[in-house]
């Protein structure tokens, strides 16, 4: 052939593939049948080709390419004789990258991540589609410049138009986040001040509860030479939901503060853009600057207190349909007018007590509470011995002696000062432990008590059963009302702790744990048989027990207990036993 084939021209295009198309040479100069074509893609003008490719057809899509990247093709015909010369080798950009799916989102906006050119530009388009019906737009590529519209254009077409929304200049690129929807105007690629003439590019409010998709068209030089990114997935506005929204857990609300200092009063809000702000107190308006930089809007006012600053402040906030207000108080700092509450132990030792306590009533912190200072004394709002300040609502206090009774009390702070002590509360530290059993048999344990040295009433001699070697929980987290009869223990799928003996004498500290005597009261450790009475019942053989005392000290319910004894374990039964014994089960079964 004499001629090369003609009129090279893109069908479509991606970011990684090309699809070209030619026309045969003229037919004059094809001198016979074409039989063949061979086509060549390179990075350069006339440069070597990266990929060739020969085809009977007149087209060819060449994949596996970089996107925002100029591809050259040139391409040759063959007949029975021989080849063509090659044509004139033309230059075709692939797609960009297309911006991702909204990151955020209101009823007449959506915010888009661009892709920023890495190569130099002289400005880009930013492309925008009102989707319909969920239809995908046809590719960006396909749609010449003069098919672009204008905003007014596009909402006043039947059928969707795409429309330029921005003009974005090299020199004005400070940023890749773009808001569709924002209401500004650029006329030119230098500028994106908003201008209110009709031939601008309005970036116009988009329709609430509607699907938008953008693409960039990059302009290259002022040869007309550009390309454009993909679409972007289609991202829907929120359907209107009626006013700006005050962000309520970041605006301020009520604010404690004193005389000198300086505060910072915070009025945030989501809505249509433009969101605008006011400030006014007692009727006067007051000046505050706006952030915009962010996904909300926030208007900051400054206020140095003075005896005239309390009060409230009322913000004013208005998006493009509609307005509402929030209302912020400077109040004067004051102390905590009341005391910490319900103070108690949460578990205690012989020479340690842990105590938690509850933070005063709301009403009465008077502001944030920034801390607590605990007192211990050995007598009710006596000197303290150990003073301690804490953020946190609990206290282990160490190094106390065994059996003592030790009073606590708290106040709480804030900026402003310290609340009044609450009331002083007593606890007792536990009692030593009796230690290992002294004397064993197959039924009972011998048990030397700690007598208490102070004046009581009487103690309960509590035992338990322990199983699987677990130890007890502490002596102190039982309650009264949680010990229970030698019966009732012995009946329960799980070990209970039962009191085996009331004693009311100081006289002795040898206790036999099993031998088979009832008390029923603090003044008498005679047998009795009545179903009332606390019965010491024979232990089971080859199991270990531990107990602990309970010792009442006066008829106001007071009480400590000592720490559970070690485990001790009786014998293996040998197949004897004593008649005393044989007459404890014959009273027993009656």
């Amino acid at each position: 052939p004499s001629g090369p084939p003609l009129n090279i021209t893109i069908s479509s295009r991606s970011t990684s593939s090309l699809s070209f198309t030619w026309d045969p040479p003229e037919k004059y100069k094809q001198n016979g049948v074409i039989i063949s074509y061979t086509a060549c893609v390179s990075h350069s003008e006339n440069g070597p080709c990266l990929e060739i490719f020969t085809t009977s057809k007149r087209e060819w899509l060449v994949r596996n390419l970089n996107p925002s990247t100029k591809y050259y093709v040139r391409v040759l015909s063959s007949n029975k004789a021989g080849n063509s010369a090659y044509s004139e080798s033309k230059g075709f950009f692939t797609n960009g990258r297309a911006a991702k799916k909204a990151t955020d989102v209101t009823s007449t906006t959506l915010t888009f991540s661009l892709k920023i050119p890495s190569k130099t530009f002289l400005y880009f388009y930013v492309v925008a589609l009102k989707l319909k019906d969920g239809k995908e737009p046809t590719s960006s590529d396909s749609y010449e410049n003069s098919m672009l519209v204008t905003y007014v254009e596009a909402r006043k077409s039947t059928n969707p138009k795409p429309y330029i929304a921005a003009v974005v200049a090299s020199s004005g690129v400070d940023g890749n986040m773009f808001i569709l929807g924002d209401g500004r105007n650029t006329s030119d690629p230098t500028s994106r001040k908003r201008i209110s003439t009709s031939s601008d590019y309005y970036n116009g409010a988009l329709e609430p509860g509607t699907s938008y998709s953008i693409f960039q068209r990059i302009a290259l030089n002022d040869k007309s030479e550009y390309y454009s990114t993909d679409w972007s997935p289609a991202s829907k506005t929120n359907e209107y939901t009626g006013g700006p929204r005050v962000l309520t857990k970041i605006s301020s609300g009520v604010i404690k503060a004193k005389e000198g200092d300086l505060v910072n009063l915070l009025c945030s809000a989501q809505g249509e853009p433009p969101i605008t702000f006011s400030w006014e107190k007692d009727q006067k308006p007051l000046e505050s600057f706006t952030e915009t930089e962010k996904p909300h809007r926030s208007s900051f006012l400054v206020v140095t207190v003075t005896e005239t600053s309390f009060g409230k402040y009322i913000c004013h906030i208005r998006d493009r349909f509609q307005s509402t207000t929030h209302t912020i108080s400077i109040q004067k700092d004051t102390a905590p007018s009341g005391p910490p509450l319900n103070i108690k132990t949460s578990s205690r030792s012989t020479s340690s007590l842990s105590f938690t306590w509850d933070p005063p009533q709301k009403d009465k912190q008077n502001g944030d509470i920034i801390s607590y200072t605990a007192c211990v004394s050995h007598s009710e709002n006596g000197p303290c011995f150990k003073i301690y300040t804490t953020i946190d609502r609990e206290w282990i206090v160490r190094n106390l002696n065994p059996s003592t009774k030790y009073y606590v009390r708290v106040l709480a702070s804030n900026k402003a000062g310290n609340s009044a002590y609450s009331g002083s509360k007593g606890f007792f530290t536990n009692g030593r432990a009796a230690k290992k059993a002294t004397d064993m048999t197959s039924s009972t344990l011998t048990f030397s008590l700690e007598i208490p040295s102070k004046t009581f009433l009487y103690f309960y001699v509590v035992a338990l059963k322990l199983k699987d070697g677990k130890e007890p929980t502490s002596s102190d987290s039982y309650q009264n009302s949680e010990l229970v009869k030698y019966a009732e223990a012995r009946n329960s799928t799980t070990p209970k702790p039962y009191i085996a003996a009331v004693v009311a004498s100081k006289d002795e500290n040898m206790f036999v744990l099993g031998d088979g005597r009832n008390t029923s009261d603090p003044t008498s450790r005679r047998r009795r048989s009545t179903s009332s009475d606390y019965y010491n019942a024979p232990l089971e053989p080859g199991t270990s027990y531990s107990i602990f005392q309970r010792i009442v000290l006066n008829d106001k319910s007071e009480y400590y207990s000592t720490d559970w004894s070690s485990a001790s374990k009786t014998n293996e039964y040998t197949g004897k036993y004593r008649k005393t014994i044989s007459a404890v089960f014959i009273d027993e079964l009656s």
